[in-house]
């Protein structure tokens, strides 16, 4: 295993990368089992139903883990010893890009076919089947899960299916293309944020309505209103009747779910205002009047008033209590 730095990139997200590769065929599946990264023989009993091979590489994205990795067919097990005894309780989120799979979770037999999203809480026991697979993996701390999602523990096998999936399914390949050609670090945590967002949507439209109480449906569709907003921040298109037509809610639905902001077009506004910041924090030596153009602003002199209102300072000003010596 390697931690990728690139050369002059402090900025960048570490990476670790395993492979195979290089070992001797024999050597591949001990060392991964006890070698790599989360080693693996600590959380499951595996038994490879082919010559093994494996490359994976991982990131944290704010509060959750991404890896993404090809590996071949195997049977996986995780037993109650391994809960009692590894102390690991997170929800797993297997993107399965090529692949099927197929097993029992704690009793809920599921199928698993490529392009689904396949769900497993690591607080109770599991076996499963997967073929020679590329998948992605969302490692999701219980705490996070449990703010984020309803009824975790219920999520146990849940199998959103590859027409549900397909909004976090292309968002997992991004950030792989993303990892792998260097990603900023200060866009980890934003990242993260959105997949948790794209998972709430599919999650919500995969299991029987009657099993989501009004709360969770209020959260689903203020997370999906604010994944489009992030998305489409900067552009003048980021309009009341084009958010309500991209997140599915209605005018009325979506005022009531921005209320504790002041309203939606408080919030756009601040999470502008607040990517501004961010630019400027970072010495970016641009003109104000671009800055302003590129986060949906339709002046410098209308930025910097609704800048000065929130910070205190003018944008410049700003900019100069930041700079880096």
């Amino acid at each position: 295993m390697k931690s990728d730095p690139v050369p002059g990139s402090g900025t960048l997200l570490p990476v670790a990368r395993y492979s195979s590769t290089s070992q001797r065929p024999e050597d591949r599946y001990p060392a991964w089992r006890e070698g790599s990264l989360l080693q693996f023989g600590r959380l499951y009993d595996t038994k490879p139903l082919v010559p093994f091979t494996v490359e994976t590489s991982s990131a944290q994205l704010g509060s959750i883990g991404f890896s993404h990795s090809r590996m071949t067919s195997q049977n996986w097990h995780r037993t109650p010893g391994h809960i009692r005894t590894d102390g690991s309780d997170p929800l797993m989120v297997a993107i399965r890009f090529e692949g099927e799979g197929r097993g029992d979770a704690n009793g809920r037999a599921f199928d698993a076919p490529a392009g689904c999203i396949a769900l497993s809480d690591f607080g109770q026991p599991m076996s499963h089947f997967s073929e020679t697979a590329f998948t992605a993996v969302l490692a999701i701390p219980r705490a996070v899960a449990e703010r984020t999602l309803p009824h975790v523990r219920t999520l146990h096998g849940l199998v959103i299916q590859p027409q549900v999936a397909g909004l976090l399914r292309s968002h997992a390949r991004a950030m792989i293309e993303a990892l792998d050609a260097g990603l900023p670090a200060h866009h980890a945590a934003r990242l993260g944020r959105v997949t948790l967002d794209l998972l709430e949507i599919g999650v919500a439209r995969s299991i029987p309505s009657g099993t989501v109480t009004p709360v969770a449906a209020a959260t689903g569709a203020r997370l999906a209103a604010e994944a489009v907003i992030e998305q489409k921040l900067g552009s003048s298109t980021l309009t009341i009747g084009n958010l309500c037509r991209w997140s599915g809610v209605s005018r009325s639905t979506l005022y009531r779910l921005f209320d504790a902001e002041g309203g939606v077009q408080a919030f756009i506004r601040s999470r502008r205002l607040a990517h501004v910041a961010e630019e400027l924090r970072r010495d970016s030596r641009e003109r104000i009047s671009d800055i302003a153009e590129r986060w949906g602003f339709c002046d410098a002199a209308h930025l910097s008033r609704l800048f000065r209102h929130s910070f205190g300072r003018s944008p410049s000003d700003y900019r100069a209590g930041h700079d880096r010596p």
